[in-house]
């Protein structure tokens, strides 16, 4: 249960109160005097992976095990360490693109993300780094 801080509204004194996620987050003393809450930073720790070394695989998956999060988090983190693979070499990642031929063996095809940003013939030229124009019908 979270707790609550509320402040005398003349007075300079503070009380700390535990409420439920559905009760109301009022409080009256005694007197009948209702009380100002006050509003708190949270106290959150975001464990960073920017100081951590992108070739350093093993630390990465020490990290992200203890993260607490979603696996969106888990995502982003491997999006970023990517990211900085990739600037550092002035290349493609290349434990990205280990994990493509890895899928393109198991599956006989390429991965959705491991195509080429334009695919042009005689006929048609599709760019997919910008959006499509709507369609008119």
């Amino acid at each position: 249960m979270p707790n609550y801080i509320f402040k005398h509204p003349e007075k300079e004194e503070y009380v700390e109160l535990f409420f439920r996620m559905n009760d109301e987050k009022k409080y009256k003393d005694e007197e009948g005097v209702e009380w100002e809450r006050r509003w708190t930073i949270p106290y959150a720790s975001v464990d960073s992976l920017s100081n951590s070394d992108p070739f350093d695989i093993q630390s990465h998956v020490e990290k992200t095990g203890k993260m607490q999060g979603t696996m969106g988090d888990l995502f982003a983190a491997s999006k970023e360490m990517s990211e900085r693979r990739s600037e550092k070499l002035g290349s493609e990642d290349p434990v990205k693109r280990e994990m493509f031929d890895n899928y393109k063996k198991r599956n006989k095809t390429k991965h959705f993300f491991d195509r080429p940003s334009k695919i042009e013939n005689s006929f048609a030229t599709i760019d997919f780094t910008k959006p499509s124009p709507p369609i008119d019908v």
